[in-house]
Formats: C-alpha cells, sequence, structure tokens
C-alpha cells in the first residue's frame, strides 16, 4: 500500500469541510480511493485553489486514477485527473458533483458508474478527452459509463450538463461513446454538451441512451460531429 497525502487528508473530511489543492502533481501508484459524507446544508468541498491547476496521475493503467466510493453530498471543482485506467470511477453514492475539472488519458473510460446505484450527481462543464489509450488487450473509450448491464444498477435523477467530450477511442464490441446511459436509468437529463471525433479504432454513438424507467430521461441541446451515430436511443 502506497500511502499519499492528498488521500489520507481527504478520507478525513466531515460536513463543511473544504480541502484546497494547489497546483502541482498529486501521484499515486497504489489504489486511491475517498469515502466522504457530506451534508445536504454543509457538503463536502475539494477544489482547486483560485488561477492553480493541481492534477491527479496514475501513471500506468494497472489501477483507476481515482475511485469515490459510497460518498454523498460531495463537490469536486477545477480539478485534472490525468491516467489511470478510468480517470474517475464512482462506486455508489448520491448528490454528488463534479466540475470544472479535466479528465484524459486514461487506459479506458473517463467516468465510470457502473457499480451501486446512484442518485442525484451533477456533471458539467468538464473536459474529457483522450480515452481508451491501453494498448495491452482491448479497451473501451466511453467519455461517460452510466449504469449497468442489464440494470444490475441505475443512474437516476441526475444532470449532465455542458460538458465537452473528444477523442475517444475503442478497440472493443464496449464502444467508445460520449455519453452511455444504461438501461433501467431514468429521470436524467442531458443537455448542452459538445461531443465529438467518438470514432478512434471503433465508431460508436456520440450520445447512446437504452435507459428508461419511472421517469424520463431527457437529451436536448447538444452539439456532436464525427460520430458512430449522433444519437441513439434504445
Amino acid at each position: 500500500m502506497t500511502s499519499e497525502e492528498f488521500e489520507n487528508v481527504a478520507n478525513t473530511l466531515k460536513s463543511g469541510d473544504e480541502l484546497v489543492l494547489h497546483g502541482g502533481i498529486y501521484s499515486q501508484t497504489c489504489r486511491r480511493a475517498l469515502t466522504v459524507n457530506g451534508t445536504e446544508t454543509n457538503p463536502i468541498i475539494i477544489r482547486a485553489a483560485q488561477g492553480e491547476t493541481p492534477i491527479l496521475t496514475h501513471p500506468d493503467y494497472s489501477q483507476n486514477n481515482i475511485e469515490i466510493v459510497n460518498s454523498s453530498y460531495l463537490i469536486l471543482r477545477g480539478l485534472k485527473f490525468q491516467g489511470g485506467d478510468t480517470g474517475v470511477r464512482f462506486i455508489g453514492g448520491h448528490h454528488v458533483t463534479i466540475e470544472d475539472s479535466e479528465i484524459y488519458d486514461t487506459g479506458n473510460n473517463a467516468i465510470a458508474m457502473n457499480s451501486s446505484n446512484y442518485d442525484s450527481f451533477i456533471i458539467r462543464r468538464n473536459h474529457i478527452h483522450h480515452t481508451g489509450l491501453k494498448t495491452s488487450g482491448t479497451t473501451e473509450g466511453e467519455g461517460m459509463y452510466l449504469g449497468c448491464n442489464n440494470n444490475t444498477c441505475r443512474v437516476t435523477n441526475s444532470l449532465i450538463e455542458g460538458n465537452y467530450i473528444h477523442h475517444l477511442r475503442s478497440t472493443s464490441d464496449g464502444g467508445n461513446d460520449g455519453i452511455e446511459v444504461k438501461v433501467g436509468s431514468y429521470g436524467n437529463t442531458i443537455r448542452n454538451n459538445v461531443i465529438h471525433d467518438t470514432n478512434i479504432g471503433r465508431k460508436y454513438p456520440c450520445i447512446f441512451v437504452s435507459g428508461g424507467g419511472s421517469s424520463l430521461n431527457i437529451v436536448e441541446g447538444n452539439a456532436m460531429w464525427n460520430c458512430g451515430e449522433g444519437v441513439q436511443v434504445v
């Protein structure tokens, strides 16, 4: 196990705490995992210092860059996540926001939400690019993978807005969709995103929605080009 100051400090955060990261490289060669729970009135905030660029890295594709596990009322803002197999993997949770951040140079997908259930997430104004770079075996390179196959987990009541997603690579049937919403997920709004070049290695949709449940998924106002298909709904 490799100790990292960021991970150690982040896991001590309580309701209302704010962790400000200054510019520089925060590198982890082992698993980097975070579990924190704020409250609706006192969320936990992890953000970049004003005018500075903190970059959280993982030097290879043997581990995900970061895993956010069963967390709630958490805001991630202005951070860069470079490398790792998946850039940011959420494992369960609710009321989590990731905004104004950059996720790139990943071995597989950028954001994955495909274990347990997720509710009331906000994913907005992030720059996601150059995914699926792993060359040992096959890889997928989705910008966002939301939900599970066969409705075994769901993403619900979430907002995916204003993200810039491009140059996604895949070498498998898993594909390199820009934003993929799996069957059973519902109540999500996907709007005003810019997505292009989901056609490196394989050609998959810029937005692929196979969800559906007790309320609508809404897809509106997105700009897309160089996709396998623009929008595919199943």
